[in-house]
């Protein structure tokens, strides 16, 4: 991998992480209307809990919420060697434009627009 290529992903992993922190800070405040106590990551286990406990027939299983949540360590593995394979499909032109989108995106977020 080139040093501009690694820029760039550099550029896309810092805009992708800033993306999240928004979003964790916003699902908080949705965790906190429904009960003062509760924080952001048990709300979101326990609305996977509900979803799979709708789809899944044989009862829920600590391994299926943790896997849904991007929790599990095979999960995770899989996670990040599907998005590096697809972003070595992609053109560093267009990984570029995906940061710069972000970036906006985020900066949209941070402003309350």
């Amino acid at each position: 991998m080139s040093t501009p290529e690694r820029s760039n992903l550099h550029e896309l992993e810092r805009e992708l992480t800033r993306f999240f922190r928004r979003s964790r800070v916003a699902s908080t405040a949705i965790a906190a209307e429904v009960h003062p106590d509760l924080d952001v990551a048990s709300y979101t286990v326990l609305v996977t809990i509900s979803d799979l406990s709708a789809s899944l027939t044989g009862g829920v299983r600590a391994i299926d919420v943790a896997e849904t949540l991007g929790l599990h360590k095979s999960t995770i593995s899989a996670r990040r060697q599907r998005v590096s394979t697809i972003l070595s499909r992609w053109t560093a032109s267009d990984v570029r434009d995906l940061a710069r989108l972000l970036g906006h995106l985020n900066d949209d977020l941070a402003s309350g627009q």
